[in-house]
Parts: C-alpha cells; sequence; structure tokens
C-alpha cells in the first residue's frame, strides 16, 4: 500500500472550494494549482504554480507556452510539460460546444437579471467583467477583484480581457453588500473615466451594473451615460 499524499488536504480544501463557489472565487495562483491537481497527482504544486505564473504571466499564457519553455520549469519533465500543453485543447472543446449556444444579453432587463444570479446576497465586495461579441453573446466572465479598489486602476486589465477574447464590448458589474444599488461618487467618476478610456481604445463600455441589497443599477440607463 502507498503512503498517503500529505498534500491531500490542501488539495480537497480547493476542491471544495471550485465545487462550492466556481474558479471564479480562486484567485490566479489557485486556478493554475487546480489545474496541476490532474497533471501531477501527488506532489505539492503550490511552488510549481507561482514558478509558472512568475514565468509565463497567466494561465492563459501558460496554456499557449511553448513545451520547450514549460520543460524548463522544475519537476515538469517532458512528458508532464505535454500533458500540460494538452490542456488547452480540452478547454478548446468546451468553449466550442458553449459557443453553439452562447447566453445573449439583448437589454439592460437580462443583463440585470444576469448580474443578480452572481452578486445577489453575497457579503463581500466582488467586480465582474463580460467580454460580449458582436451579437451580444457572452465569451468570457472574469472576477477582477474581491475587495474595494478603484475600478479604474483595472483599466489595462480590461483591454487585456478584450484582446485576449478579440472583444470590442465589455460589461462590468459589482455590488454594494449590504448596502443601496445606487452608485457612489466615485463608482460614477470611476464609470465616466472608463468609459473615456475604453472608448479611446476602441472598446465599448456596454453597461456598468451595481447590485444593492435593494435591486441594481444599470448606468446605461442613464442619459449622459449612453
Amino acid at each position: 500500500m502507498g503512503k498517503d499524499n500529505p498534500h491531500e488536504g490542501h488539495r480537497n480544501r480547493l476542491r471544495s472550494l471550485v465545487e462550492r463557489a466556481g474558479l471564479d472565487s480562486l484567485n490566479e495562483n489557485q486556478v493554475m494549482e487546480f489545474i496541476l491537481y490532474y497533471i501531477i497527482p501527488r506532489r505539492d504544486t503550490n511552488e510549481i504554480a507561482h514558478e509558472l505564473l512568475n514565468e509565463f504571466g497567466s494561465v492563459y499564457d501558460v496554456m499557449y507556452a511553448e513545451k520547450q519553455g514549460l520543460e524548463k520549469i522544475n519537476f515538469l519533465g517532458s512528458h508532464t510539460a505535454n500533458q500540460l500543453s494538452n490542456f488547452k485543447f480540452l478547454c478548446e472543446y468546451y468553449q466550442l460546444n458553449l459557443n453553439k449556444t452562447k447566453q445573449k444579453l439583448r437589454n439592460v432587463a437580462e443583463i440585470i437579471s444576469y448580474f443578480n444570479e452572481i452578486l445577489q446576497n453575497k457579503e463581500n465586495y466582488e467586480f465582474y467583467a463580460l467580454a460580449l461579441n458582436e451579437q451580444n453573446e457572452i465569451l468570457s466572465r472574469r472576477k477582477l477583484y474581491s475587495n474595494k479598489s478603484e475600478i479604474n486602476a483595472q483599466k489595462h486589465v480590461l483591454y487585456d480581457f478584450a484582446y485576449k477574447n478579440n472583444s470590442n464590448k465589455i460589461i462590468l458589474a459589482h455590488n454594494h453588500p449590504n448596502d443601496s444599488c445606487l452608485p457612489t461618487s466615485s463608482d460614477d467618476k470611476a464609470t465616466g473615466i472608463m468609459i473615456k478610456w475604453l472608448n479611446e481604445n476602441g472598446i465599448q463600455l456596454v453597461d456598468h451594473i451595481i447590485v444593492g441589497i435593494d435591486g441594481a443599477f444599470s448606468f446605461r440607463n442613464q442619459e449622459k451615460y449612453v
């Protein structure tokens, strides 16, 4: 009988977190660890995940890195690097099938309904971005941060998100835990800055939704932002 895996407790906790809250609940390094669990079953993958992200920059860039570059990472031999490189084909196959039935957000009501399901009753502050295609179908969703940061500090992250998804339409949404959905002065200012900056870079901010205890607010419904 083989020895117990000393890292299984951490793995089980991370798996349970994903089952409860999805991959959006993880940070970039935890997502990388989660992927590595399927490739490296009996080693602590935290250090490997850090090294991969330090070398290549993001989970996306790791997935599309050259195999020769992956093989230079500690504990990633030729076979393991090949498995990691091939993992993207599974993701692409899933995306291909998902695209056949893409969810379309045709109006403000549908946008609000979409984000209400995600953000209602959340106890902590969360900020999301959606990338859309020309038909207003969702291409990708990304959780940008989970603390009360300035939205306009995420400008370059948003541009990179749109570029990688070949999208020129973005929807933003965040919540006001235990507070009204009405925008604060900083929300109002940041949204104006974001609209201007994204427009200058060829990206349309379709809407910015705020979900609060009293409903949801749409910046798109306000005349000065249309």
